[in-house]
């Protein structure tokens, strides 16, 4: 058997190298709830010297093309009228960083974006618990599981992400989960709107569904069991 982290990949691979389909398996990722965990949001910002007043939408991760970042930078014109005191946080290095800075540049909004380049791995958690609502968006057709879903919501974060495959598998929306459709900026605008109005309420549910379903320690017990199967 061969383990994967989505059916989409399984199927590539199966075809790419002329295998059975049925030799593959799909096992999700998960997150460790150790390092990912609820922190006071001011006391991050403080550390991390993000002011506290602003309502800060944020990304962590590498800087890939198939991270739907250009569609969020897009929307950022759209909500600086109802929203004031927004900003936009991309926290990571890679490919595309500099593309999406030239973006923000175009659309003169660079003032109101930190990118920060690389952190350090220990740091992530104080990021995205800075944040006041957390991205994992995606480009049409791109067959991750992403594991900064798990870390987020591990830190009882809200969370918007984007509505392909690999993800409506495993995740319905609820109230501070929201699907988008990716590279729609009307779309994205309207979740972002909805969050903000409810950005007082207090989130209790993300950590224990993390807790109970995709932790690693879930995703060892589905690897040994399929072992001791053989």
């Amino acid at each position: 058997k061969i383990t994967c982290v989505s059916d989409e990949i399984g199927h590539t691979v199966s075809s790419l190298l002329d295998l059975p389909p049925e030799k593959f398996i799909t096992i999700p990722n998960g997150t460790n709830t150790e390092i990912f965990y609820p922190l006071d949001k001011n006391e991050c910002r403080e550390i991390l010297h993000f002011p506290k007043d602003t309502f800060i939408l944020g990304f962590i991760g590498s800087c890939y093309p198939y991270h739907d970042i250009d569609t969020l930078i897009s929307t950022l014109p759209n909500l600086t009228d109802t929203i004031p005191q927004i900003r936009l946080a991309i926290v990571g290095d890679g490919f595309m960083l500099e593309t999406w800075r030239q973006q923000a540049k175009r659309l003169s909004i660079d003032s109101i974006i930190t990118f920060t380049g690389y952190v350090q791995f220990q740091e992530a958690n104080l990021y995205i618990n800075a944040f006041d609502i957390c991205f994992a968006s995606y480009k049409q057709g791109t067959s991750v599981f992403p594991m900064k879903i798990l870390d987020y919501l591990a830190c009882d974060k809200p969370v918007i992400t984007s509505n392909i495959p690999t993800i409506k598998k495993y995740f319905t929306e609820m109230p501070f989960f929201k699907l988008v459709e990716p590279e729609n900026v009307k779309s994205l605008q309207n979740v972002i709107m909805n969050l903000y109005q409810i950005r007082n309420q207090e989130i209790k549910t993300h950590r224990d569904f993390v807790l109970n379903n995709y932790t690693w320690t879930h995703t060892a017990k589905k690897i040994v069991c399929l072992i001791t199967e053989r």
